[in-house]
């Protein structure tokens, strides 16, 4: 079983180290970050967490790994022309996801739980003072 274990380890750990080479790789990352950003990678690693804690739970490597994808997804660079953002594209970008989570949650959510009915109808300029 530890052999296993140690074979699914050692994979793991070289598939992140892959995915962090190539979204440092400009001409691959304008391909992949948009594919791996809506294949939710990060949420599907963190998962092993949640299947296996006991494995995982000390594992401050495979952690570390986690944290540099999440880190190099949301990486503030043009994936066109290698750029850096300014703070107001950045803004634009969070607006724009926002509003996409805003129709999804009036579209599918807004009759059956009122505590969304708040966020769906937000204006943008509540975004940077709303409080969790």
């Amino acid at each position: 079983l530890t052999q296993v274990f140690d074979r699914n380890r050692a994979y793991l750990y070289q598939f992140t180290q892959l995915v962090i080479d190539n979204l440092c790789l400009l001409s691959v990352r304008r391909y992949l970050r948009p594919f791996l950003q809506s294949s939710q990678i990060v949420f599907i690693i963190q998962c092993k967490h949640l299947i296996s804690p006991l494995l995982y739970k000390n594992d401050r490597l495979y952690q570390c790994l986690i944290d540099k994808i999440d880190f190099y997804l949301h990486f503030e660079i043009d994936d066109m022309d290698g750029r850096s953002l300014t703070d107001n594209e950045m803004r634009l970008e969070q607006a724009h996801k926002f509003v996409v989570l805003q129709k999804c949650v009036y579209r599918f959510f807004y009759r059956q739980h009122e505590a969304l009915r708040p966020m769906a109808l937000a204006t943008i300029a509540s975004m940077d003072s709303y409080q969790a």
